[in-house]
């Protein structure tokens, strides 16, 4: 199983031991990005979820404190976007556009906004 994860993305959970997970298909960063592409979005930014910060042995413990999580929380948006970093996240976030919507910036927030203005 661990094997055909790492070489084609595929897991497939063909016992019956629910500690394997589902079955489901693990994308690599780039992939996700050509895949969006071929489906006709635009502008795909691949971002880590997590960050690294997961793997840290004593991780609840900093999370509990708020001067030590805020520490997480900014090395985490520092490397989200970081190619060699992100695959260290267990999940990733895709954004992108869809071809009949432009996305714009106001006040910190983005919205969509359809070319025809509806």
């Amino acid at each position: 199983m661990r094997d055909r994860d790492l070489e084609d993305g595929q897991h497939r959970n063909d016992t019956e031991d629910l500690s394997y997970f589902t079955t489901a298909y693990f994308h690599r960063p780039e992939e996700l990005v050509q895949e969006l592409e071929s489906a006709g979005f635009q502008d795909a930014c691949v971002f880590g979820v997590e960050g690294p910060g997961w793997i840290l042995p004593d991780f609840d413990a900093r999370w509990e404190d708020t001067t030590l999580r805020a520490d997480l929380l900014a090395l985490a948006r520092a490397l989200e976007r970081e190619p060699s970093i992100r695959r260290a996240s267990a999940h990733l976030l895709v954004c992108c556009l869809q071809q009949s919507f432009t996305m714009c910036r106001s006040a910190g927030v983005c919205k969509a906004i359809s070319e025809t203005g509806h």
